[in-house]
């Protein structure tokens, strides 16, 4: 483990909620040394939480230096809080266990403690590629196809059940 003093480690409610956060979270410090991550994170990219504590943050996201740098110099350059949300325009890359790159969007907290800044990273997926229309309507077509089918065959169940009924009367009526 790190020997940087965890930002929330005198406020275990903070820590318990970033445990539980439904968002993929990392928190770093100054020199961008991951220092905690949550389960979500882990399963976003593969990676158990002792694979990435104490490392440094390029393993997994190899852009995370140049966000907390527009963080901080939007941070100096304005009268507003660096608290604030801050998203890069587009998604950016994180790299899985494999090694494969993951379109992700990068959130930036800071987190300034007495002698000591952290970054609160919160990752959420982007996605893959556009679905290709041809495939979103072969997916709908087969959709409507079922439901379709499930219908006729309950309609039939209930012609059966109807003709069934009208032969007992035919009986009981000759």
């Amino acid at each position: 483990m790190n020997s940087n003093p965890l930002p929330f480690s005198d406020t275990p409610l903070a820590k318990r909620l970033l445990e539980t956060s439904p968002a993929a979270v990392a928190v770093v410090d100054s020199k961008r040394t991951i220092i905690f991550v949550n389960q979500q994170l882990t399963d976003l990219l593969g990676f158990s939480s002792q694979e990435l504590i104490g490392r440094h943050s390029d393993v997994i996201m190899p852009q995370l230096s140049q966000c907390a740098s527009a963080v901080l110099d939007a941070h100096f350059t304005s009268q507003f809080s660096c608290n604030e949300n801050r998203l890069p325009a587009e998604p950016t890359l994180a790299v899985n266990k494999s090694g494969m790159c993951v379109p992700v969007t990068i959130s930036l907290h800071e987190i300034s403690g007495s002698n000591q800044s952290w970054f609160l990273a919160y990752l959420a997926f982007a996605g893959s590629q556009p679905v290709d229309d041809g495939v979103l309507k072969a997916e709908r077509l087969e959709a409507i196809e079922q439901m379709v089918s499930g219908l006729a065959h309950e309609s039939r169940n209930a012609m059966q059940r109807a003709v069934a009924c009208l032969d007992l009367l035919d009986l009981d009526l000759n």
